[in-house]
């Protein structure tokens, strides 16, 4: 009995259409005060008849909504919570009218929920009519719009003070003056619109908290009553001086202007892949703006921060009076390293070597031969030819590079060693290089001159403000970033249950191994070129490198871009401080698979020695019975294709996101078009390629099987040239 007339109760509210999910959905309450307070007084109305449901709601829980109803603004994110429950109570509610089944509370607070929120909304949720005013002050056009008028109001400045200089006859000037004063007066009505409209959709309160906003109002309506009085008045003296107050206003409205045009500048990086944390800030962005509140935007604004700097798990103090002993147990277990975050200073005392250029090219010409010092002439543009340097240099290039590097840069004094020394460490690295079809030292150095151009040539050290403990992290990075690289990737290290992948469980398995194996070499006593650094400094040393080469798994390739797009788009990204690492982290990465950047000659000579390192696994895969990976079965891979992948999924994405933070990058993207057209054109040689050994493959899986019949042999070798082109194709009974 109880229960009907709950769901009696709950029929009547469906039928006076209390639905919360559909005002939603229309962005609630096209018409708030009408509709919104009727419906309020006909659900109190209702509520308030049925005396039987009050006096047990009384009993039992009116203290419950009494504290939540008291408290309901002052926790955070609570409002936001009460948004989406009575979503999904008023679904509930529906539910159970259907299936005939509720607690007889239950539904009464499920009621009183969907009560408070209607109060919630017309409190704290700005109208319709506000947001399509806010959306719209948003818009590109507008934004373009602004930024036009921007241009012409500086140039109407300028060109006023110019005016009595350029025309001597003071009528025609006094004429054109006037001219320009009502172009003014325009610019300055459409400005000052824009700013009406702004405040009354984002709320005066919210809109003029930023005092440069406000400063910016106050000198926009001035500057409109000096034009007005300029204009209507003939008085000479009133006039001048006037113009001189407007003057100093001119000159104040440039540069606040400035500041609007750079807040424009917000980054906006374009991708072809998002992630749910770029998804979970568009929505916040949006849900945003629905509100009128300013400590509901400050708390919306705070989470899409905490999102955006990736310290979503970080450690909150929530006690004011934390004590040192506190703070300790929250470090508890961290390394204290001198990360760019502690902003420990690093040693500002240069090390006094007065060398100038011709002593420093005396000193590289007794370590480099002349011919490959005559080449390094080119080493920072991007097209520089590596495999004619091998040539040169038979095999010596990486450690020849490190050299000239670190003369050339004073990184050898930095460190405080003997350059014999050095040259020892730089022969070590590029001697622990395997003789792969890919990874081996010519990578090295092609990795290692493509981060250096990246750093001198697109100005990253200028931009980051680099110190030289740090350019010195990232060359020894580059050099050793495949340090004893088997020639086989993670997946097949892991497959096969490699002690490598038993000794890193299976995370990052080769990075961690090149990191690992580079500092076995540094705390060599013989290699260690370190020893002169301060704890403090191999600390940040050890931690840059080894953040840089962990940044090489390509299993972490989305996910980084991502990061570093959600640092683009803060608006609090600095590259000169706490984003400078994550920049040279995927700087290197970004080096790593720099071919298709390369002049076509190049890519395409990296890409056959690639694809050969991929067979060669595959080859592998098929003896031991193991899935063939991706990429590593020469008999279906089509190069052609799979380059395109490669270009569109991975390159261009990343340097799509490199590119805002290094604009000089931004002429040399156009090899990736480039690049892609021309494996566009081999595209059906490749599939002729293709067709051609699959028939042959079938035709030599028939001759096995007759071959097995006969108990012949167990195992055939054939190679087969085609076009001149190798395939090495094995066949297993």
């Amino acid at each position: 009995m109880y229960i009907n007339k709950l769901l009696y109760l709950i029929q009547e509210c469906i039928y006076i259409k209390i639905n919360i999910e559909k005002l939603i959905n229309k962005k609630i309450f096209q018409k708030q005060k009408e509709i919104g307070n009727n419906q309020t007084q006909q659900l109190q109305k209702i509520i308030r008849n049925k005396k039987q449901i009050k006096k047990q709601f009384k009993q039992n829980h009116y203290l419950f909504i009494q504290q939540f109803q008291k408290n309901i603004y002052k926790d955070r994110f609570k409002i936001i919570i009460i948004d989406l429950i009575a979503i999904r109570f008023y679904k509930q509610i529906r539910q159970f009218s259907i299936q005939k089944k509720a607690n007889k509370y239950q539904i009464y607070i499920y009621l009183y929920i969907c009560l408070v929120y209607l109060n919630i909304q017309k409190q704290s949720v700005i109208s319709v009519c506000r947001r399509k005013i806010k959306n719209a002050m948003k818009s590109k056009f507008i934004q373009y719009l602004v930024v036009l008028l921007i241009f012409l109001y500086t140039t109407l400045i300028f060109t006023n003070i110019a005016l009595d200089d350029l025309i001597e006859d003071k009528d025609k000037s006094s004429q054109i003056t006037k001219q320009l004063h009502y172009i003014e007066l325009i610019i300055l009505s459409i400005f000052f619109i824009e700013i009406i409209l702004n405040s009354y959709s984002s709320g005066l309160k919210h809109y003029f908290s930023n005092k440069s906003l406000f400063l910016d109002f106050l000198i926009i309506i001035i500057s409109i009553i000096l034009v007005i009085i300029d204009i209507s008045t003939s008085n000479n003296s009133f006039s001048s001086v006037a113009t001189i107050i407007r003057g100093i206003f001119r000159f104040l409205r440039i540069f606040l202007l400035i500041r609007k045009f750079q807040t424009f500048k917000k980054i906006k990086v374009s991708s072809t892949i998002n992630t749910p944390a770029e998804r979970i800030l568009e929505i916040m962005s949006e849900f945003k703006e629905y509100f009128d509140s300013i400590n509901i935007i400050q708390d919306i604004q705070w989470t899409m921060d905490i999102i955006a700097s990736n310290k979503l798990f970080d450690p909150l103090m929530l006690d004011e009076n934390n004590n040192e002993q506190v703070i300790e147990w929250v470090n508890f277990g961290k390394v204290q390293t001198n990360s760019q975050e502690k902003q420990i200073q690093l040693r500002n005392e240069e090390v006094k070597l007065n060398v100038n250029q011709q002593a420093k090219y005396l000193v590289l010409k007794r370590q480099i031969p002349v011919n490959v010092l005559n080449e390094f002439q080119k080493i920072d543009e991007l097209y520089f030819d590596c495999f004619k340097l091998e040539q040169i240099s038979k095999g010596d290039e990486t450690s020849y590079l490190l050299i000239y590097l670190f003369i050339k840069y004073d990184l050898i004094q930095e460190l405080q060693v003997e350059l014999s020394s050095f040259k020892q460490f730089a022969l070590s690295i590029q001697n622990g290089y395997n003789n792969n079809p890919y990874h081996y030292k010519l990578h090295a150095f092609d990795v290692l001159q493509t981060l250096h151009f990246f750093m001198r040539k697109c100005n990253f050290c200028d931009l980051s403000k680099t110190t030289k403990l740090e350019q010195i992290a990232m060359y020894i990075a580059a050099a050793a970033h495949d340090y004893d690289h088997p020639g086989y990737n993670n997946v097949f290290l892991i497959n096969t249950n490699n002690i490598l992948a038993l000794r890193y469980n299976d995370l990052s398995v080769l990075e961690n191994y090149h990191t690992s194996c580079l500092f076995s070499l540094i705390l060599n006593n013989k290699q260690n070129i370190f020893i002169h650094l301060k704890n403090d400094e191999f600390k940040q040393f050890r931690e840059l490198v080894i953040s840089m080469i962990l940044a090489t798994d390509m299993s972490k390739h989305f996910t980084d871009i991502s990061k570093l797009k959600s640092r683009l788009s803060s608006q609090d990204f600095e590259i000169d401080n706490k984003d400078k690492k994550i920049c040279m982290e995927n700087l290197l990465h970004a080096s790593d698979v720099s071919n298709p950047i390369k002049e076509w000659k190049t890519c395409f000579q990296w890409t056959s020695k690639v694809m050969m390192e991929f067979w060669n696994q595959g080859d592998q895969e098929k003896l031991l019975r193991l899935p063939v990976s991706y990429l590593c079965d020469k008999y279906t891979t089509n190069v052609s294709k799979s380059q395109h992948g490669f270009i569109d999924f991975v390159v261009k994405p990343l340097y799509e996101v490199v590119v805002v933070f290094l604009p000089e990058l931004q002429f040399y993207l156009i090899n990736l078009e480039k690049n892609r057209q021309k494996w566009t054109e081999l595209l059906p040689k490749y599939d002729q390629e293709l067709s051609i050994v699959q028939i042959l493959y079938i035709f030599l899986y028939l001759i096995i099987i007759q071959i097995n019949q006969l108990k012949i042999m167990k195992k055939i070798k054939i190679e087969y040239i085609i076009t001149n082109k190798q395939f090495n194709i094995l066949l297993y009974i």
